[in-house]
């Protein structure tokens, strides 16, 4: 609906009316939506994992409201804040890597002073698209990006990632100096500051993107050697992607699992759920997995903590109370 406004208003709609408009388009949009589809939406939420999500990402920002828990923390923090109503639902995934919220994921890993911050990257939006078809397309771009990151995980995602920061990019481009117009010392000056700041980015991007691509790659072709019962190529494939990102949990916790539950080798599994164990102690069920591990060499003592916490990270699971009470 705001689409259509903006479109249909061409280029009467600049500056402070632009800003009006966009206002006036959300609060329309919210009251159509609460007027003819809140029934749908309700039964949508009670099946939707966001409405708990969101409370227990509150939960964590509120005992850690300066300075968050850190950068790519998230994961690792969240599992004590998880709420039984997130994981009763049927959508739940054992871990939770985001809050499908990109504000409350700043917030809850660098503090809300940041995030707060962050928000100023929005501003452009007030001002309106540049009056070409350009401008108008990098402005519904963008705007279809970020709003999305209110509810999803599309800034931290790839392709959107990558796409949606560059359209806001654009849309701040207006607002700066136009250096091409400079001349002299100055532009040169400026040129080269652009140069050093942008090639260490350049070069670190690089770097992150061919690892991360690396370790996709492998977790893929390893969850497809799972699927197919080739348990043992699979478990190679999960250390191969642990390999290229040892700092994550998830392809030593994915490799321990395989070796435990499929291979029949504590030992392994046991070696490869540590290594996991060692950055995120309640990644998934890795505390079951480590729990049955023990069990299965005998260590019944060793594995009752480990069957405990998983009982407490997920009290609705029938299969962690089992292993618990046969623990005992």
């Amino acid at each position: 609906i705001l689409g259509c406004i903006c479109l249909a208003a061409g280029r009467w709609l600049r500056g402070w009316r632009y800003g009006a408009v966009l206002v006036g388009g959300v609060v329309l949009t919210a009251g159509i939506i609460g007027w003819g589809l809140m029934p749908h939406l309700a039964g949508l939420s009670e099946r939707d994992i966001r409405i708990p999500l969101w409370r227990g990402t509150v939960a964590l920002i509120a005992d850690h409201p300066m300075a968050g828990v850190g950068p790519g923390n998230f994961r690792g923090a969240f599992p004590s804040y998880r709420l039984p109503e997130q994981l009763s639902r049927r959508v739940a995934a054992p871990a939770t890597t985001h809050p499908h919220n990109q504000f409350l994921a700043l917030a809850a890993e660098v503090g809300l002073p940041l995030a707060l911050l962050w928000v100023g990257m929005l501003v452009p939006f007030l001002a309106g698209p540049r009056p070409t078809p350009f401008g108008w397309c990098v402005y519904a771009s963008a705007f279809v990006v970020v709003a999305q990151s209110f509810l999803d995980k599309t800034l931290v995602q790839p392709p959107t990632a990558a796409l949606g920061l560059m359209m806001v990019g654009f849309l701040w481009r207006p607002l700066g100096v136009d250096w091409r117009r400079g001349g002299g010392a100055s532009w040169s000056a400026h040129r080269l500051i652009a140069i050093l700041l942008a090639v260490p980015l350049i070069g670190l991007a690089i770097l992150s993107g061919v690892r991360e691509l690396a370790t996709s790659l492998w977790m893929r072709r390893g969850l497809q050697l799972e699927s197919a019962g080739q348990h043992a190529a699979a478990h190679r494939a999960y250390r191969s992607a642990g390999a290229w990102s040892p700092a994550d949990a998830a392809p030593y916790a994915y490799a321990g699992t395989v070796a435990v539950k499929h291979l029949q080798q504590p030992e392994q599994g046991l070696q490869d759920l540590q290594k996991a164990r060692q950055y995120e102690p309640d990644f998934g069920h890795l505390n079951g997995t480590m729990g049955l591990a023990l069990g299965m060499l005998g260590k019944h003592r060793d594995a009752l903590p480990f069957f405990r916490r998983e009982t407490e990270l997920f009290p609705a699971d029938p299969l962690a109370q089992a292993r618990l009470l046969r623990c005992y």
